[in-house]
């Protein structure tokens, strides 16, 4: 390529439902994608452009939407913070494991919504127990002086 070509590649959204959540409130998780991994993002139907002067970047970016696109395929809200953990993990090296952090339930709310506890990879064996205690301290209810959610 010449030196004021761009690298491009196309990444398909499967559905509109899949596309609202992965664009986020008033388009902001791509706002954060451009910045964080320098591209340029173009939204046109069920397919999104993603172009940079760097190859890596526009891989990087693949990358990252095919993690969180996994991530809301299983049901899981992604927001901002997500979006952001993607991209410092693709930026360490790290995004193999980004799945991973979403893997395991904590517990149900009132709904049967799953909640989730993104694990530290250091110290996620020690969190779930930690968590539980936290919880149960938190959420009990005044006067009965027992959990408002089952745990």
């Amino acid at each position: 390529m010449t030196e004021n070509s761009k690298y491009e590649q196309k990444f398909l959204i499967a559905d509109p439902a899949q596309s609202v959540a992965l664009l986020g409130p008033e388009d902001a998780h791509l706002a954060l994608i451009e910045d964080g991994l320098h591209v340029q993002l173009h939204v046109f139907g069920d397919q999104m452009t993603i172009s940079s002067d760097d190859e890596v970047a526009v891989h990087n970016t693949q990358a990252v939407l095919d993690n969180l696109t996994s991530l809301i395929k299983q049901g899981i809200q992604i927001g901002a913070p997500d979006v952001i953990s993607a991209i410092k993990m693709v930026n360490r090296g790290t995004l193999d494991y980004f799945k991973d952090l979403y893997s395991e339930t904590l517990i149900k709310d009132n709904r049967g919504r799953p909640i989730r506890v993104k694990k530290n990879l250091v110290s996620g064996s020690m969190c779930k127990p930690l968590l539980k205690v936290i919880l149960r301290l938190v959420l009990v209810q005044p006067g009965l002086g027992r959990p408002i959610l089952p745990l």
